[in-house]
């Protein structure tokens, strides 16, 4: 079985899959990121390279161009996934970018995933934070937790770090919207391993209970807006 989780944006889509066994073990874990960069005004200036990322020049790409060569990368990468988790759209948030460019550009990747037969689930972000924590995490919380955890996960830490604030009240600490692709893909790997355990339960290969407080409570809380609990939460799939 390979699960998926993605972090999407028309600039800096973050995926991570889970390869696993009949046994639902953890064979291997694959990641894809991307990252725009502008070009300095400097003659020894050289494009950034990093392992499993795709690094471009921003201001060579309009939306539709960079939507269709973002696209194509993660279309080949998400072709053999039996579920997906993916971030919903933020709905309440002011700094969710251009909300019209991001949900045309994730329809696409949604659609791919449903004609090709993968099972979807949807899950908000407050969701993704109270699986991380205490669900008020910023993306340096995130990442703070994702260090904790002693499961098998991928290796960022050749990725740039999330920049310091050098001035002004946030002055010492750490960007709270975090940094491409580092941060996206710490937020794919949190839905990844969410849907990962989600599935643990499903298949009985664990129960519910045998889960930390914070893994069950996502699992299985309700609230007025949303009365079946994620765990009994039907998938979106094809069935036309």
């Amino acid at each position: 079985m390979i699960i998926l989780g993605a972090d999407l944006s028309p600039t800096s889509s973050g995926l991570v899959k889970f390869i696993l066994d009949e046994d639902m073990k953890i064979l291997d874990i694959q990641k894809l990121g991307f990252c725009a960069y502008t070009v300095p005004k400097k003659k020894d200036f050289k494009v950034p390279e990093y392992k499993d990322i795709i690094i471009y020049e921003e201001s060579k790409y309009d939306f539709y161009n960079r939507t269709i060569m973002m696209t194509e990368y993660i279309f080949e990468f998400i072709k053999d996934v039996d579920y997906a988790i993916i971030e919903d759209y933020s709905y309440g948030s002011t700094s969710s970018g251009n909300f019209t460019d991001i949900a045309e550009m994730c329809s696409q990747v949604k659609f791919q995933l449903l004609r090709q037969g993968t099972k979807i689930r949807l899950i908000s972000p407050l969701q993704v934070k109270q699986f991380a924590g205490n669900g008020k995490h910023e993306k340096p919380d995130m990442e703070d937790e994702f260090n904790k955890i002693e499961s098998q996960k991928i290796d960022v830490s050749y990725l740039p770090e999330i920049p310091i604030h050098k001035r002004g009240k946030f002055v010492g600490l750490r960007d709270r919207n975090g940094i491409s692709p580092r941060s996206d893909l710490i937020d794919s790997y949190w839905m990844c391993y969410l849907l990962y355990n989600e599935l643990l339960v499903k298949t009985h290969t664990i129960d519910v209970e045998c889960l930390s407080e914070k893994y069950k409570h996502v699992l299985t809380h309700t609230t007025p807006k949303n009365k079946i609990p994620l765990i009994r939460r039907d998938f979106i799939q094809k069935n036309v």
